[in-house]
């Protein structure tokens, strides 16, 4: 099964609603990125927006659960979807996060955290990612 990623630009029409959110952290120029306890691989805080929640609410959310963030600023990017060959697209909003206070990481799915300054050549999901990074430093420019 093949995915990709997708990038909405501002205008541009999705059909569907929000499932998920990815949240690309950075605090003092370094992004942080997490390893998932099941892969050997790192990501970024990101996961499925929960029924009740808005978008932002699942970010902060997330980036607790996957980073230990207690207090950042959310700026949201685009929409973008997932596009797999056997499955209708889904859709998710992409954020960047500047951290302002991290507690230690809580007890649930991930392994560890780490501070890099260079986005990780090994990334969970290298067909997804891609889009997304590039959004993302376009608005760091």
């Amino acid at each position: 099964m093949s995915m990709k990623g997708k990038i909405y630009e501002p205008g541009q029409k999705w059909e569907g609603e929000l499932e998920y959110v990815s949240i690309f952290p950075r605090k003092d120029g370094k992004w942080l990125v997490s390893r998932h306890a099941e892969r050997d691989t790192w990501e970024f805080a990101g996961g499925r927006i929960e029924s009740g929640e808005t978008p932002e609410e699942a970010a902060h959310r997330e980036l607790f659960e996957e980073t230990g963030t207690l207090r950042c600023k959310l700026t949201p990017l685009s929409v973008y979807s997932v596009i797999h060959d056997d499955r209708p697209e889904s859709f998710g909003m992409l954020y960047y996060a500047e951290i302002e206070e991290i507690g230690p990481l809580p007890p649930y799915e991930i392994a560890e955290v780490e501070w890099v300054e260079e986005i990780p050549s090994r990334l969970t999901y290298p067909s997804i990612y891609p889009p997304l990074i590039a959004k993302v430093l376009e608005y760091l420019k």
